[in-house]
């Protein structure tokens, strides 16, 4: 047989019709085949396809009266590629199917394609069902437009659309929230659209849960009214709220970013310091913080609170505390404080007034218990219309003397009005001749005033602004003192009466003795001397009366002797008391 196959690359066999083999091309004798071999000991009747040496080939059998013509071309490259493209398919397949997102193909008006999740997204139990529904049935109102125009542009341009948030419908009327990838792909030899879809429905709600806590975190974090205050580790300040910056007259804006230590004196920083230390070791909240801080305007706050760590990844990353504003309560306290202080000092100065018969030692023993109330303090007594200090603490007696003769416009209105006068220290006007030396204080004058009558001044300088209840309990005092004076006075004049008596008494008697002595020796001259009975009788009637008279002055001697017992006795009574 004449015939030239080895021009031809793939092994190429040539059998009879019975398939004895008649030739073979190098190709083919390369593969260990021989001549004169049966065709079918190598290749089966039907086949298709042959493995060789471990690679593949595919056969062509062409067929002609005489002989039968076998081609063997080499597919295993290709097989390969099949392989590893049915490998991918199968791949694809299975990310598709088991695929989170939902995934929809389309033309353009109905969906071809969708997978599982798509299917449980939409409510159909399985994707087939989908398949034919028109892709809009499945926009929602708002966005039929928008996605009419992308459609149309994708599958003009066969472009890429950017990732975009929608809204679904589904069948049974709900709307889900979706995040949509669209893309130009070939389906089926066909132009059409890929759908990526993702529900987001949940994470919206979510999304929106968070901003509205957030929102109203922000709004108690800033309309509550406790002093709220971020700091990092070192003390700065991360945020702080509304209530912050009514409290310390600091701004937001001024206050981010400077430390702690920049606004609080010293002792408070180093204060808190260790109680920020504190919840930083033991990583949990401190209590009862309390201290002091002045304000942006000099004004000086109390607050009380807690401290807590901010812990982030099982690390202390900062601070977060809350403070109440506790300055009126603080006031209050030590207004209670003062006056049960005062209430002290009132009720010893009253023992005083009971048991002090000396008006100066009274004064001076008053005034130092005020004075520990106070600043400094003085009381001064009116004598033939002038005010004189008699007692003073804090501030000696001369500079009163000097500050009264200048002239002190409201002792003078306490003295006019017989009511207390208080000058607060922002109040002192200039033109007060004492101005200088008290516009620093606080100034609270009483009258001391016993039945109507202007007795003295009690007179207390201080730095604290005392209460109202405090002022009526100082007024008290300042009338408990009138009455003292007044019953001193008393007493003196008690004494006087006394002296007095006792001087009468002593006087009564030795005019007595004055009158009998020469009445007796009238009488006895007339009885010897005179023998003539009427100038004996008026001589005896003369001494009679001068006898009665006598008897006169002798009763009121016992009545004054009576006075006399009585005022001593009352004397003793008070001075046993």
């Amino acid at each position: 047989m004449d015939i030239n196959i080895d021009f031809i690359p793939d092994p190429v066999i040539v059998t009879d019709k019975g398939g004895r083999i008649l030739a073979l091309n190098t190709s083919a004798s390369e593969l260990g085949l021989s001549g004169g071999a049966n065709i079918h000991d190598y290749i089966g009747k039907n086949i298709a396809e042959i493995e060789i040496d471990g690679r593949s080939y595919e056969i062509k059998i062409s067929e002609t009266t005489e002989f039968n013509l076998y081609i063997l071309r080499d597919i295993t490259e290709r097989k390969e590629v099949e392989r590893k493209l049915k490998e991918s398919e199968n791949m694809y397949r299975t990310l598709v199917e088991l695929s989170p997102d939902a995934i929809v193909v389309h033309d353009g008006q109905k969906i071809v394609f969708a997978n599982r999740r798509a299917a449980e997204l939409s409510g159909f139990e399985k994707p087939e069902e989908m398949v034919g529904l028109p892709i809009m049935n499945f926009v929602h109102p708002d966005y039929v437009d928008l996605v009419r125009e992308r459609i149309s542009r994708m599958m003009k341009n066969r472009t890429i659309a950017p990732f975009v948030e929608e809204k679904f419908v589904l069948p049974d009327g709900s709307v889900r929230d979706v995040e949509v990838s669209v893309s130009f792909i070939t389906f089926n030899e066909k132009p059409a659209i890929l759908l990526v879809v993702r529900d987001v429905t949940e994470r919206k709600r979510m999304e929106e849960e968070v901003i509205e806590s957030e929102r109203k975190y922000k709004d108690f974090f800033h309309n509550t009214l406790d002093i709220i205050v971020v700091t990092d580790l070192r003390g700065n300040y991360v945020e702080v709220n509304k209530e912050f910056e009514r409290i310390t007259g600091y701004s937001r804006d001024e206050i981010l970013g400077k430390n702690f230590r920049d606004v609080l004196p010293k002792k408070e920083a180093d204060y808190l310091f260790k109680k920020y230390n504190e919840a930083f070791r033991e990583r949990k909240s401190v209590y009862g913080l309390e201290f002091k801080f002045t304000t942006r305007f000099g004004e000086t706050k109390y607050v009380e609170g807690k401290v807590r760590p901010l812990i982030k990844k099982d690390r202390v990353v900062g601070f977060i505390a809350n403070f109440k504003d506790i300055t009126e309560r603080k006031k209050l306290e030590e207004e209670l404080r003062r006056t049960n202080k005062l209430l002290k000092t009132i009720n010893h100065i009253n023992e005083l007034v009971v048991r002090e018969k000396d008006l100066q030692k009274l004064i001076e023993m008053t005034v130092k218990e005020i004075g520990e109330y106070s600043n400094h303090a003085w009381i001064g007594i009116y004598r033939d219309g002038h005010l004189n200090p008699i007692g003073t603490s804090g501030i000696d007696i001369k500079t009163v003397r000097q500050e009264i003769e200048k002239g002190m416009l409201c002792v003078e209105k306490a003295a006019e009005m017989k009511k207390p006068v208080v000058v607060y220290k922002n109040e002192h006007r200039p033109k007060c001749p004492n101005f200088n030396a008290h516009k620093e204080y606080n100034c609270y004058i009483f009258p001391i005033v016993y039945h109507e009558k202007l007795v003295g001044i009690m007179t207390i300088h201080s730095d604290i602004r005392i209460s109202d209840e405090e002022v009526k309990l100082l007024q008290t005092l300042a009338d408990n003192i009138a009455f003292a004076i007044n019953s001193i006075e008393l007493e003196k004049m008690k004494e006087q009466a006394v002296l007095q008596i006792d001087r009468n008494i002593e006087q009564f008697a030795i005019l007595v003795d004055k009158i009998r002595n020469p009445l007796a020796v009238i009488i006895g001259a007339v009885e010897v001397g005179c023998d003539n009975y009427d100038i004996q009788r008026k001589v005896f009637e003369a001494v009679n009366k001068v006898e009665s008279i006598i008897a006169e002055l002798e009763r009121g001697w016992l009545e004054s002797e009576d006075v006399r017992k009585l005022l001593r006795g009352m004397r003793d009574e008070d001075t046993s008391g």
